[in-house]
């Protein structure tokens, strides 16, 4: 990042004067972050990789925003969000290197981003399924469809991914093929979902491993907030309770299934019964994630050439695990003791 656009982000934000040249941050999975130094502090300032095909974008960003300042001030464990000081709002857009782009800004924390490939143990997870709780007692609802939160993209548009693929990845395209029938499984399932009537509420969404720190002082902070949006809260509790087992890695730990709905439950949080449909979140991100690979995959909305072939990894690895994920659902939700 240039120096005028350092000044351009700390005027936007008021954040202070800078001190010194911004340092890049290493292992983001989709935007840049940089943390810059002031006379006020130091902040966390995220360079957007901007989805110019959604025009939601911008209000996808400031309904979440919405939550992450209301969540702060209600004390759940993250660092403080920093608004554009003229509009309150999330998002800025400034000039770099003569080209337009969208950041955020955050007040830096240091820790130790815990590790999606680590099972931890009930201590943790107790912690994280307590603040989940903290964050649906805000009770911030949703005017949301169930489709929009779930969408489903259907056979035609991964036919065009895999017709797309062919003239540039031949390889890319045989893996989508054969993975039509697993994707037309996991999409009818969620369809199915889309009759379940329970009002949605705003969520982090994304409340992992990797969007935990752990300070020197031993605190857990939630961080990364931009997947922040409507949910059914069944589904946001069983998607965590099942990736805080090892869903992604091979069978979740049931133990740690039930001790993040418990904690969750002790808290305060819903307690309603699980339903057969309420792995939709679970599958629907996954769906999600795949998507935005094949599209990185193919060139598009890369940082730099090493985030193609990222793309294309994520791609070969789920060529085993969307098959897992289809044949797996009904096990994985007896997990959580429906």
């Amino acid at each position: 990042m240039e120096d005028a656009a350092v000044r351009a982000v700390c005027d936007m934000f008021d954040l202070g004067a800078p001190r010194g040249a911004p340092r890049a941050v290493a292992g983001g999975l989709t935007n840049r972050l940089w943390r810059i130094e002031t006379d006020r502090g130091v902040f966390a300032v995220k360079e957007m990789n901007r989805d110019a095909d959604r025009a939601d974008y911008v209000a996808w960003f400031d309904r979440g925003f919405a939550l992450e300042q209301a969540a702060f001030a209600a004390g759940v464990p993250m660092p403080r969000p920093v608004p554009v000081a003229e509009t309150g709002r999330c998002l800025a857009e400034i000039v770099s290197s003569g080209v337009a782009i969208t950041v955020r800004a955050h007040e830096w924390v240091d820790g130790e981003k815990l590790d999606n490939g680590t099972v931890y143990p009930v201590e943790v997870v107790r912690r994280v399924g307590t603040i989940l709780a903290q964050i649906h007692a805000l009770h911030m609802w949703a005017d949301a469809a169930v489709a929009d939160a779930l969408p489903v993209f259907g056979r035609e548009h991964w036919l065009a991914r895999a017709e797309q693929a062919q003239s540039v990845d031949a390889e890319l395209a045989k893996d989508l093929r054969g993975l039509l029938p697993a994707i037309a499984e996991l999409e009818a399932y969620l369809t199915l979902a889309h009759d379940d009537t329970t009002p949605l509420l705003l969520s982090h969404r994304d409340a992992d491993m990797k969007n935990f720190m752990h300070t020197d002082a031993g605190y857990l902070l939630l961080v990364d907030w931009d997947q922040a949006g409507p949910v059914n809260p069944r589904h946001d509790i069983a998607n965590h309770a099942l990736a805080w087992a090892g869903v992604h890695l091979g069978d979740p730990d049931a133990a740690n299934a039930r001790t993040y709905v418990d904690a969750y439950r002790r808290a305060g949080g819903d307690d309603e019964p699980f339903r057969a449909t309420d792995l939709a979140e679970l599958v629907s991100l996954r769906l999600g994630w795949f998507d935005f690979n094949v599209r990185r995959a193919l060139g598009e909305r890369v940082r730099d050439d090493a985030d193609r072939e990222l793309g294309a990894n994520v791609v070969r690895r789920n060529v085993e695990q969307l098959p897992r994920f289809a044949r797996s659902l009904e096990a994985w939700t007896a997990v959580l003791g429906l």
